[in-house]
């Protein structure tokens, strides 16, 4: 009972509750006409009116520009915006300085290690396409012959793709990759031939014993692929997009930060700090000097149409900036200001879990493949989580050197005895 009064004011203060007042009166027409009271009017707004007046301001108005007034996080700063697929700065004027594809772009390589990667839940869905009595060897034929074709134009020496990918963060471990990929690919043509021919059975264990966790032709398990091509396309992408923020010199403690963000078609991911790995690479990216409370997912925000011009738009500014940012960070610094008598609840971003950077060691594959399946099996997850929430901790661990990082399943996380991919 004793927060009842501060509870009170916690009601006011959330104006989403307006629209439920119609859902209290009465039902004539006759009685409505005498409700609200004016008196109580004159009260209620009181407290939420915003007026034009500066001598007149309503009670909620002229707290939020007191604190407004000595807040350093409403002083002039970048506005970041993370809309979709596309990352846009501004600096506090509404000139952009930098926008970025946050996705697959053709000359990356991010299509070639993803085809490569996908070999493994291709294999396991025939294995269930096979369980549930569907017609299963036409597709292992297409999937083998895919990769063969694969096969043959990763070893072309007069046009090596690998040469021409636009990922300068790959350029230490070329022939890593290039080692890596004729494994996966040979690994992959061997046990689906095998398959196809009968000398294997197409079961869970020949599945997971022959091929995902390795046999004794091909001891590295493709489990270490499908991780090591992962890291490597989430380390390409951030690594770029830290190259070009890194110029901008932000003043991250006065940064604004709103995330709208979409991955691809996977509309129901990324709604919060624990499924959108955004707002940890922009923390990673900033030394850890980004404030928590200036980060603020907003799913509802417009993409306004001057996002992709030179300069937002007075208007599209105030939109972004004022009226969804600062609106929302007032009424978050308002409550730890004023209700100072109810206790706080206090929670880390979320426990860690297998992936984490700190929790899960470069070599620990088995933690990166449980994340994997975490990250596909909930929809409010991320696809780039099973990888991009340890990869932005190592490289702001080295200072963003790439060639410094350790790149799980390329470059460490070999079964007992073994320490790279075969040359050949």
């Amino acid at each position: 009972m004793k927060y009842i009064a501060s509870y009170l004011s916690l009601l006011l203060m959330c104006h989403s509750h307006i629209m439920a007042i119609s859902s209290f009166l009465p039902s004539s027409t006759d009685q409505i006409s005498n409700l609200p009271r004016p008196a109580f009017m004159d009260l209620y707004s009181l407290f939420t009116t915003y007026s034009d007046d500066k001598n007149t301001p309503g009670i909620g108005q002229a707290l939020s520009e007191t604190i407004n007034l000595n807040s350093k996080a409403s002083e002039p700063g970048v506005l970041i915006l993370a809309l979709n697929s596309d990352l846009y700065i501004f600096d506090s004027a509404g000139n952009k300085i930098l926008q970025q594809a946050v996705r697959a772009e053709k000359d990356t390589g991010f299509f070639e290690l993803t085809a490569i990667s996908h070999i493994g839940p291709a294999i396991s869905y025939i294995l269930a396409i096979k369980n549930n009595n569907g017609d299963w060897k036409p597709l292992m034929q297409r999937l083998y012959t895919a990769i063969v074709a694969a096969k043959k134009a990763n070893s072309d020496t007069q046009m090596p793709w690998l040469k021409q990918v636009n990922a300068s963060a790959w350029q230490p471990f070329l022939s890593k990759i290039q080692n890596m990929n004729t494994y996966a690919l040979n690994m992959s043509e061997a046990f689906t031939e095998a398959i196809l021919s009968e000398k294997l059975e197409l079961t869970a264990e020949t599945v997971n014993n022959q091929f995902l966790k390795g046999n004794d032709q091909y001891p590295i398990p493709f489990n270490n692929v499908m991780i090591g091509t992962f890291m490597l396309t989430t380390l390409t992408e951030m690594v770029d997009l830290q190259q070009k923020i890194e110029p901008l010199k932000i003043d991250w403690t006065k940064a604004k930060v709103i995330l709208r963000f979409v991955a691809g078609t996977n509309y129901t991911s990324g709604l919060s700090l624990e499924s959108n790995w955004i707002g940890y690479y922009l923390n990673m990216v900033s030394g850890k000097t980004l404030p928590k409370d200036n980060l603020l997912i907003i799913p509802y925000a417009e993409i306004k149409t001057s996002v992709t011009s030179d300069k937002l738009s007075a208007e599209d500014l105030d939109y972004y900036a004022t009226k969804l940012w600062t609106t929302t960070h007032q009424r978050t610094q308002i409550a730890k200001k004023v209700l100072t008598s109810i206790p706080d609840i206090t929670t880390t971003r979320h426990n860690p879990i297998p992936g984490d950077y700190g929790y899960s060691s470069a070599n620990n594959i088995d933690d990166f493949i449980i994340r994997l399946k975490f990250s596909l099996a909930n929809s409010t997850e991320m696809l780039s989580n099973a990888t991009a929430f340890w990869m932005a901790g190592e490289l702001q661990s080295k200072q963003w050197d790439y060639a410094q990082v350790e790149i799980p399943g390329l470059t460490t996380g070999f079964p007992e005895g073994i320490s790279e991919y075969p040359s050949e």
